[in-house]
């Protein structure tokens, strides 16, 4: 009969934390939201334009997976120029004008508690 309860009780604690563990990747994936921007190269900037209804939030901008940039925040229909040379591989290498900036992404926060994303091959 102990052996019964145990299992019982066992069943429900596993049920309980799959069902958790199952809501909070189900909010996390529905708190993403895929950003309409664009992006293109003009020179030595990569010019970043937010056609949202919304401003975007500490965004993080990766040029190439590998030189990145923080703390931006981009208001909703504005445009912004960003010189190549203020990407950082680490705080003491910025990306140098002889690499090309093949892609772009950025990560950021929305008013809203969700987070944005957007990707972009640069032309």
């Amino acid at each position: 009969m102990k052996t019964k309860i145990a299992y019982l009780v066992s069943f429900a604690i596993i049920g309980t934390l799959i069902f958790f563990i199952y809501r909070s990747y189900s909010n996390e994936n529905n708190s993403m939201v895929q950003l309409h921007a664009s992006a293109h190269l003009e020179g030595h900037h990569i010019v970043i334009a937010n056609q949202d209804s919304f401003d975007y939030l500490n965004m993080q901008l990766t040029v190439n997976e590998y030189y990145k940039i923080t703390g931006y925040n981009l208001k909703s229909d504005e445009t912004c120029s960003i010189g190549q040379v203020e990407f950082f591989l680490n705080p003491r290498r910025r990306m140098p004008l002889n690499v090309k900036p093949v892609k772009l992404s950025i990560w950021c926060n929305l008013y809203n508690g969700k987070k944005g994303y957007f990707t972009a091959d640069l032309k």
